[in-house]
């Protein structure tokens, strides 16, 4: 390793206010080895081989130290030039003054091998030469200290709840190691289970009691009938640390006990004067929803019709022959064509829970449009519920699409294409 000195009086008497010599250095390393440097948490590696003909380098001697050259390993690499070290290094990095480092902070590597002159060679690597490969440019995760990393997670029967509920949880923890997860030392488990209320910060502590054999724990929460509203953070606990595991949510809401379906005729709706809607109320728990007031509205609007295989014509209707428009500004107008053609229509449902509205006296359409229905019924648990159906109405049996060959014209010619499918999109 040479260390070379540049010694200017011209720079010195240029730049420095006291007009001494100035002095610039710089190192260079000459040697046939390449060593690389793979520090993990519970073992580390470093590779030693030729540069000359890329092959590994065994029997170099290698030893790791620490910033300021303190031997913390040495050993021998074998037939693939590899040192494999059974063992992580958590001694400090580099103090935060940088005051009791030599240089830079991190570990500095050296291998030493005997070449084929029989001579020893020397080369060396710092662990912070990492410029252009760091983890974080390839979404690697890291981590600091030798100890490994702890992850809890919680299944909740539901995560939805009232006060008063009861909510059983079952609570897995494992660690992460270079082979994988691995079950925990039984000294190192949690023993309460902590519930966060998040916003206020109070928090609900549970004894925790870990299964022999079956490597979980289960728990259940009474919630009391005072409980705040809101998202509560699940956390697993022993003394200071906290393994976060999950999230539940209280919440003041009420269940259906009733099932709504809308249903409109069944096949292709081709110019309808007259649209029967069917409606069906059942309890969940079973049975109909007998005589049970409903109502319905309805929306029509105009809907841009695509179809597999054709997505290059256009199917839309046209615009006026005087009114030049942009898609854009042609969407903007099917929007507010929209228009109600049935408001808040009365019926009552049947002995078996069913009831049938007719939305008479529909517009002559223009172009394909959709309906979209809408049911309303007060529901057993005191809440309005409501359901919605959506309905393609056809102006025709037959689309007619039209795909233009060019966006320029030739000599006063356009030419194009066009195209005639069902309402299915077959030919």
């Amino acid at each position: 390793y040479h260390l070379v000195e540049v010694e200017s009086r011209i720079l010195g008497n240029s730049l420095l206010a006291s007009r001494a010599p100035m002095f610039v250095r710089t190192g260079a390393l000459v040697t046939n080895l390449g060593v690389h440097f793979k520090r993990g948490r519970t073992s580390s590696l470093v590779w030693v081989t030729t540069l000359d003909r890329a092959r590994p380098a065994a029997g170099a001697r290698v030893v790791v130290n620490d910033c300021r050259g303190k031997p913390l390993w040495s050993g021998l690499t074998d037939a693939r030039g590899i040192a494999s070290i059974a063992r992580g290094f958590d001694e400090e990095y580099g103090a935060q003054s940088g005051n009791e480092c030599l240089g830079s902070g991190g570990y500095f590597v050296t291998a030493r091998h005997a070449g084929a002159s029989g001579r020893d060679d020397l080369s060396f690597v710092f662990s912070r030469w990492n410029r252009g490969i760091e983890p974080w440019r390839f979404n690697l995760p890291t981590a600091t200290g030798a100890s490994t990393d702890a992850r809890a997670h919680t299944v909740f029967d539901r995560t939805l709840l009232r006060v008063g509920e009861v909510v059983g949880m079952k609570h897995f923890l494992r660690e992460e190691t270079e082979r994988g997860l691995a079950w925990p030392a039984a000294d190192t488990l949690p023993d309460r289970l902590v519930l966060s209320h998040v916003g206020s910060g109070e928090e609900t502590e549970l004894p925790l009691a870990w299964r022999t054999g079956a490597r979980s724990a289960e728990s259940r929460w009474e919630i009391p009938r005072t409980a705040r509203l809101g998202l509560y953070d699940v956390a697993l606990r022993r003394g200071d640390k906290r393994w976060p595991s999950g999230s539940l949510r209280v919440e003041a809401f009420r269940v259906p006990l009733a099932d709504a379906r809308l249903a409109g005729p069944a096949g292709t709706l081709v110019a309808p004067k007259e649209l029967p809607l069917s409606v069906q109320l059942n309890m969940l728990a079973g049975g109909p929803l007998t005589l049970a007031p409903v109502q319905v509205s309805a929306l029509l609007r105009a809907r841009t019709p695509e179809f597999p295989g054709f997505e290059e014509y256009s199917f839309a209707p046209p615009s006026a022959a005087d009114q030049a428009v942009t898609a854009a500004e042609d969407e903007e107008a099917a929007n507010d064509g929209a228009r109600i053609v049935a408001d808040r229509l009365q019926a009552r449902t049947d002995g078996q829970g069913a009831a049938t509205i007719a939305l008479k006296d529909l517009p002559a359409l223009t172009g394909p449009s959709e309906l979209v229905a809408e049911l309303g019924f007060n529901d057993p648990n005191g809440e309005l519920q409501t359901a919605s159906q959506r309905l393609t109405l056809w102006p025709s049996a037959v689309v007619v699409g039209v795909r233009s060959r060019s966006w320029t014209a030739s000599r006063g010619e356009a030419r194009f294409d066009a195209v005639v499918l069902d309402t299915a999109g077959r030919p």
